[in-house]
Formats: C-alpha cells, structure tokens, sequence
C-alpha cells in the first residue's frame, strides 16, 4: 500500500482511489491522533492495516453516501483542515 502523504511530504491526500470510485484520505505516518479525530469529525471513516498494531491509517468518504454527496464531504473537509494547520493536497 502506498501513502501518498508520505510521499508528497503532506499531512493529509485526498484522492479518488484509482479504478474504483472511493474517495481516500491519506494521512502521514505518525500523524497525531487529533488529525485523525477531525478527519472523523468531519464525517470520513477510518480504516487502520494491520489492524492489531497499525502502520498504515487512512480514511474514506462513507460509500453509503451518492457521488455527489461524497466529493462534496471532501471538498468541504479541506478547509477545515487547512484552517486547523494541516498540509492538504
């Protein structure tokens, strides 16, 4: 699995997936615990391999919501984030 925020050097990537249509939000290695908590606040779902003791976390846009709903989620967390201090790309 790839981490794109490590590999651009920013705090958070939100992209779409390639070949699927889910919208993913990577966050850097070691990144605190309050990003990822705001990242929930503001409605995306986290998702943690392995699961017993995580290297790699990142979230995505709920699949339960319609396309537009989900771009519009993301969209509206950037922002958020930005304001908070974070790098987003």
């Amino acid at each position: 699995m790839a981490n794109l925020a490590d590999e651009y050097g920013t705090d958070v990537e939100i992209y779409i997936k390639a070949l699927t249509t889910t919208i993913h939000a990577d966050t850097s290695t070691g990144a605190p615990a309050l990003l990822h908590d705001l990242l929930e606040h503001l409605g995306l779902e986290r998702h943690a391999y392995p699961t017993d003791a995580p290297l790699y976390i990142w979230h995505t846009v709920p699949e339960h919501l319609d396309a537009g709903e989900q771009k519009r989620l993301a969209t509206r967390a950037i922002p958020v984030l930005l304001l908070a201090g974070y790098e987003v790309n």
